[in-house]
């Protein structure tokens, strides 16, 4: 599929992509192909892409405290480092949006990308171990229930449903580097200790743009889960 994708764009901007890919990262190389799978089945900017649903509880500047309503989100376990596992869930993943399910059935694509560590693997992350497993997920559109979600032909994919969940978050714009993602958890989280508002480890990355997106204009976010009672 992303083959096919490739091969519709003009070869001026073939080439383009091509060079592009050679300068980037894994991640990046990742984002750029959803890119152009994207554009070439027809959907738009991710600002026409359906976010979870969630009511603003507070905002302080780049940091936000909100309550996301219930959701439902296609997600896999992939091994290796924050990059890594990125570029090989993400074949795995828009295979089963674009049909590869028992419904044979196209999802509409939905933002953010959220990308967290494994929960089995939490112990590793006191030690800073990046190079661990990692859970990537797509929400499903608003419309869908756990009863009518198509089932993957993928069984490495599972449909977890995420119920009512209170999340502070903070907004950057840059690159999707480690050292921007994780600067960023660290500012979230010196924020919340000195608020004295409790949160859960580890970090959910949210990524909402595309690599051609620059990187000043990017959405970008860190959030923390909170327990309901963190906040009046």
């Amino acid at each position: 599929m992303k083959e096919l994708a490739y091969r519709q764009l003009p070869k001026g901007k073939q080439r383009g992509v091509l060079c592009s890919l050679k300068a980037m990262s894994s991640l990046g190389r990742w984002l750029m192909l959803l890119w152009i799978s994207l554009i070439s089945y027809g959907c738009g900017y991710h600002r026409h892409f359906q976010e979870p649903d969630y009511t603003l509880l507070k905002q302080d500047g780049d940091i936000a405290i909100r309550d996301y309503a219930p959701a439902l989100v296609a997600e896999v376990v992939v091994d290796g480092n924050r990059e890594e596992a990125a570029y090989q869930a993400f074949s795995i993943l828009v295979d089963y949006i674009q049909g590869a399910n028992q419904k044979q059935q196209a999802i509409s694509m939905t933002t953010p990308v959220i990308q967290q560590p494994s929960v089995h693997i939490q112990r590793q992350q006191r030690e800073n171990e990046r190079d661990n497993a990692w859970r990537i997920g797509f929400y499903l559109p608003a419309t869908f229930s756990a009863e009518d979600s198509p089932t993957p032909d993928d069984q490495r994919i599972v449909l977890r449903r995420i119920p009512k969940t209170r999340f502070a978050s903070i907004r950057f714009s840059g690159r999707h580097s480690d050292n921007n993602f994780y600067q960023h958890a660290s500012m979230l989280r010196r924020y919340l200790l000195k608020q004295t508002i409790p949160f859960d480890e580890p970090p959910i990355f949210a990524y909402y743009d595309s690599p051609f997106t620059p990187w000043f204009l990017r959405r970008n976010e860190v959030l923390y889960s909170l327990p309901p009672s963190s906040f009046p």
